[in-house]
């Protein structure tokens, strides 16, 4: 008897074959301004990473996919049974986010949902105690359309780093506020914090997402120049040189600005509330 026939060898299961149809599916729907790169090690739950891009340049933005496929059509309500609570939990660790794609092989549609998003947003209220179950079902809000509001999947994943900008903003104008105060007091030792904190908002795009054009407004400069102006200021104090009353003046001027910066950046969560109450748009 021939050897290889007593041999074993690995097969390809129905739902891997299911899910590599999915795969190509998507690819199909997200040709423009996507580039989709698999991923290694599919067991530990990631399919997919995606960047973005705006026409030819990147934005920085990515999402992780996990990907679910299925033979069957789409009923009009979607909802994926038996997900594990094991993967939601491994999503939560990242920044990242982590969406799972649902693909209809047989009628080529496919949903989506924010993974992190929905575990804080809908299971913690809706299922308190979803962490202590194996599995659960996913319910895919109706407007969460691959094809047909891939905008949202845009919206979602540059929102995530404005947020983590935000976050970074709020805590980079405190230091600056708290610090120029001990500065106009007196205190050359707040240069240097002041100077490094405007920086930071500077260099990350924290200032020129949340202040943009205000923080240059009836004086004609390029932000570039307002800054440099700033940081000679801070400079200038911190080696021990006298502040003239004009350039203590536009040190509260700056801050003034930037203060609109704060509104804005806290403003953001604010929004997301707005949008689910007036038009019924899940943050999911």
């Amino acid at each position: 008897m021939d050897k290889s026939t007593q041999m074993s060898y690995p097969k390809r299961s129905e739902s891997h074959k299911i899910d590599e149809k999915a795969i190509t599916l998507i690819r199909g729907m997200l040709v423009n301004d996507w580039i989709v790169r698999s991923q290694d090690g599919r067991d530990y739950g990631i399919d997919l990473q995606m960047e973005r891009f705006d026409d030819e340049r990147p934005t920085g933005d990515f999402i992780f996919v996990q990907v679910k496929g299925t033979n069957s059509p789409f009923s009009e309500k979607v909802t994926l049974r038996d997900f594990p609570v094991k993967t939601i939990n491994y999503a939560l660790m990242f920044s990242v986010p982590f969406f799972v794609f649902y693909v209809s092989v047989d009628s080529k549609k496919a949903k989506f949902i924010w993974l992190q998003k929905y575990a804080l947003s809908h299971l913690n209220i809706n299922n308190p105690k979803w962490r202590i179950q194996n599995t659960l079902t996913i319910e895919f809000p109706d407007e969460n359309d691959l094809e047909s509001n891939l905008s949202k999947l845009i919206t979602i994943s540059s929102q995530e780093k404005i947020i983590g900008l935000a976050y970074r903003y709020l805590f980079l104008f405190e230091r600056i506020s708290q610090f120029n105060l001990k500065l106009i007091e007196g205190d050359k030792k707040a240069a240097r914090v002041c100077k490094n904190a405007f920086y930071e908002l500077y260099i990350t795009g924290c200032l020129s997402e949340f202040v943009g054009e205000l923080f240059i407004l009836f004086d004609g400069k390029t932000m570039k120049d307002k800054v440099k102006d700033l940081l000679l200021i801070y400079e200038k104090a911190e080696n021990g040189i006298e502040l003239t009353e004009a350039e203590i003046k536009e040190v509260k001027e700056r801050e003034a600005v930037m203060k609109i910066g704060k509104v804005e950046a806290l403003n953001l969560e604010s929004i997301e509330k707005l949008n689910r109450y007036l038009h019924g748009v899940l943050p999911y």
